[in-house]
């Protein structure tokens, strides 16, 4: 009598360890998709920064070099 009460309980703490595995499983993947979803926000963002400071370092380049160029345009060279 006692060993089928053992044999009872345990099988009905199973089902019920199952249970709690199972709940423990969908809040993880719930806040696993809620990580992602930021992590992907925060990359987005940088990837959006990191490609307008590279148009404005190739803008300001561009007008370094035509400021540049001028200069060599007026230069006299000055006979020995």
């Amino acid at each position: 009598m006692v060993l089928h009460r053992c044999i009872v309980r345990d099988f009905i703490c199973r089902r019920k360890r199952v249970g709690y595995q199972k709940k423990i499983a969908k809040k993880r993947e719930g806040y696993t998709d809620v990580l992602k979803e930021k992590i992907n926000e925060f990359l987005g963002g940088i990837t959006e920064k990191f490609e307008k400071v590279k148009e404005e370092v190739t803008f300001f380049a561009g007008q370094g070099k035509t400021k540049s160029e001028k200069p060599e345009k007026d230069v006299k060279v000055v006979p020995k």
